[in-house]
């Protein structure tokens, strides 16, 4: 559902490039159709390739484990494509339909004083620039240790949601949590001496099984009960339901508040001091409310009543009693099921994987809602080193066929690695860690930055010789617009109410600008720096 809204922001780049090297055309040549040949030709290569890169991070998920994900990767990856058929086809056609006609007469806007003192930084500056990258780069790889995944599926909802809200005050609760662990054994005897064993745990508060649920020192109880049975008399409700008639409720009002009266106040508790002070505000005369508060007080009574005499009428009871709907989920085709509740609020990921770390540790067949949780989050972040491995390989290896000085394809691979790393020093400072929502942007960001930097490269070498400014073309136009129309229509994920969607939204937002700085800042600057190099040994 998520791609729904990438796919507005990643459809539009290749249009976008396409248009502005179209308007940069027309504002050299007359002709309309020429124009529109010449940009189609100039920027097929260029746009194929970056499709191909683009296509290659979504296809990236496709072998890993992830099944959504790996839906999400053919779906996405086949849209790019797309996308590039139909900038080649129907854009220009449309292109085709009315001549271009500039906005402005004279200066174009672009080339304004300001905006080409801007540009002339990196050259300026280029060694500045990568000094004080390499060493934000050196410090964010020092403390990506600090980065962690949150396998609490529960932090992708939305906080709001009284339902989720629930969900936590349980789980803080141990006595309550509905995230417990599971064991099944063959024998009593085997789950008799597991039980004993995980209970020795720090992170374990106790083990129930089947024998659980027979009560302890039935004896003792069963004569405790015969002697209230014996105090108590027989307990019967009087079914005499005689209305009750305004007089006899004032009076039994007079009479309670005159008992208490007769009570030290010391010797009150809380609510029988409110007991008091209410029944004292409380108008005798005022019948509706001296009604309701006997519906209040005594509703409920007869069936108390009942439940107490049914109460008392107990015995000793053992497993056969047990009704076969609840014995079921304790014992089933010879295995006993042994539920282990922890100590630790499971709201907090470091108490969760302390507690599915120790158990794991005493027997690796422990299940249930934790370990799902913790052995997810590693599956996931497997699925995706391995599908930003496949991506990195897969690209690597196409640049260096299809692009013609093969020194390129490595310097637009380490720009794109340097975005990633500013991305990761951004999530640290925004103290946003993985989740199973948003590690989905990192082989996207991948296929984003390649597009960059092969759109600023190409025109690097292409423009650098005649001397004009990167800046001032087409190219860098084209990444700095796709680059914020992609921002927007990612960003707007941040917005949701669903957490997890959110940080999707945040990450990508934060990686795409990290991709742009990286791409239209510190790429052309080393370009800049190895052109000059090249220069003053020639």
């Amino acid at each position: 559902m998520a791609f729904a809204v990438l796919y507005i922001g990643l459809g539009i780049d290749f249009a976008i490039h396409l248009c502005l090297r179209y308007r940069e055309e027309c504002l050299r040549n007359q002709d309309n159709l020429l124009c529109l040949r010449l940009a189609t030709r100039q920027m097929f290569r260029s746009l194929l390739l970056c499709a191909l890169t683009t296509a290659i991070g979504f296809y990236s998920f496709m072998p890993t484990d992830y099944q959504g994900v790996a839906e999400l990767g053919w779906i996405a990856g086949s849209g790019m494509f797309i996308s590039l058929i139909y900038t080649f086809t129907l854009l220009p056609a449309l292109l085709s339909l009315r001549e271009y006609h500039p906005l402005h007469r004279g200066r174009p806007a672009h080339e304004h004083p300001h905006l080409q003192q801007l540009s002339e930084i990196p050259y300026r500056y280029c060694k500045q620039i990568l000094l004080v990258t390499v060493i934000i780069v050196v410090a964010s790889l020092l403390n990506t240790r600090h980065l962690s995944f949150d396998d609490n599926t529960l932090n992708l909802q939305d906080p709001d949601n009284e339902s989720v809200q629930t969900m936590q005050d349980l789980l803080a609760d141990s006595d309550t949590s509905p995230w417990y662990a599971v064991l099944l054994s063959k024998n009593r005897d085997e789950t008799r001496q597991a039980k004993k064993a995980v209970e020795q745990l720090d992170v374990v508060k106790e083990a129930i099984w089947i024998d659980d649920l027979v009560p302890a020192d039935q004896e003792n109880k069963l004569y405790i009960i015969d002697e209230l049975n014996l105090l108590l008399g027989k307990l019967a409700v009087d079914n005499d339901n005689a209305r009750i008639d305004a007089y006899a409720r004032r009076e039994a009002v007079k009479q309670l508040q005159a008992q208490l009266a007769q009570v030290d106040t010391a010797r009150f508790d809380g609510q029988l001091l409110e007991l008091k002070t209410n029944l004292q505000a409380l108008p005798n005369n005022d019948e509706q409310r001296l009604a309701q508060l006997e519906q209040r007080l005594l509703v409920h009574l007869d069936g108390r009543i009942k439940a107490l005499a049914a109460a008392l009428n107990a015995r000793q009871v053992d497993l056969n009693d047990i009704p076969t709907e609840v014995l079921s989920r304790w014992f089933k085709e010879d295995y006993y099921k042994l539920e282990i509740y922890p100590a630790e609020d499971l709201n907090n990921n470091a108490a969760m994987q302390r507690f599915v770390n120790e158990l794991q540790a005493y027997n690796n067949k422990v299940i249930g809602s934790p370990v799902i949780n913790v052995e997810a989050g590693k599956a996931v972040i497997t699925a995706f080193k391995s599908a930003f491995a496949y991506a990195l390989i897969t690209i690597s290896v196409l640049l260096l066929i299809l692009i013609r000085v093969k020194a390129d394809a490595v310097i637009i691979l380490l720009s794109v690695l340097v975005g990633g790393v500013f991305t990761l020093g951004c999530m640290l400072l925004l103290n946003l860690p993985f989740n199973f929502a948003n590690i989905i942007g990192l082989p996207l960001l991948l296929g984003i930055g390649v597009d960059s930097g092969i759109h600023i490269t190409n025109r690097f070498r292409l423009e650098h010789a005649a001397g004009k400014n990167i800046f001032m073309t087409s190219s860098s136009r084209g990444v700095l617009v796709s680059s914020m129309t992609t921002i927007c229509s990612i960003g707007n994920l941040a917005f949701s109410s669903h957490t997890g969607t959110a940080s999707m939204g945040l990450l990508l937002t934060v990686g795409l600008i990290s991709m742009m700085i990286s791409t239209m800042v510190v790429l052309p600057s080393f370009l800049i720096w190895q052109a000059e190099r090249k220069e003053k040994k020639n």
